[in-house]
């Protein structure tokens, strides 16, 4: 019996063809640390769809807006905590560079536990972090909430998932387009119910 087959139907050199095809087509994503400090994202269950990201506070200051969009700065406590005043928005870093594949992009939301009991959401409601993006990530955290917050170093604040982008071609009609369906009427045209 040849390494070629099995005697069982199985062709050894196309298995291994197949594998080196599938290893190439991983979904793999590189991190970079700023600093040994930063906690290195991990998947909280083994079903988990997407990986959380952590706050890292090194007593840099960090950046903001206020209500009428004015920036500030704000310092972290010598604790490394942070405190989100109400209606402001911060650019929370995370300490992490990511080296998303070509053909690939980072979406980024809120941690459900974050957004129901603390009053966190994202000041821009997914963040899409494309693949030739090579800086440090920040999520941009807006506290809707009516109280202050204070983050820690180290807390979970964030998921992100890496997702494959689908090319799309963009092309200008001469009309607008036909209606397809029975639908009748514009935004909100199908009712509450």
């Amino acid at each position: 019996m040849s390494q070629e087959n099995s005697g069982y139907g199985i062709d050894f050199g196309e298995l291994a063809l197949c594998e080196q095809e599938r290893l190439a087509n991983r979904n793999i994503l590189g991190i970079y640390r700023l600093s040994q400090k930063v906690i290195i994202p991990t998947f909280a269950t083994p079903g988990s769809a997407a990986f959380d990201l952590r706050v890292f506070l090194d007593g840099t200051a960090v950046k903001g807006y206020n209500e009428y969009n004015e920036e500030f700065l704000t310092d972290t406590a010598p604790d490394n905590k942070l405190l989100l005043s109400p209606g402001r928005r911060y650019m929370v870093p995370t300490g992490l560079i990511l080296d998303i594949p070509e053909g690939y992009r980072i979406d980024v939301n809120i941690r459900g536990g974050t957004g129901l009991k603390k009053g966190l959401c994202l000041a821009n409601d997914t963040g899409i972090v494309d693949w030739d993006y090579v800086q440090e990530l920040f999520v941009l955290v807006l506290n809707a909430s009516k109280t202050s917050i204070l983050l820690e170093n180290g807390e979970r604040i964030a998921q992100a998932k890496l997702e494959r982008v689908e090319p799309v071609e963009l092309f200008e009609m001469p009309a607008p387009p036909s209606q397809k369906t029975s639908r009748d009427g514009g935004f909100n045209s199908t009712g509450i119910k």
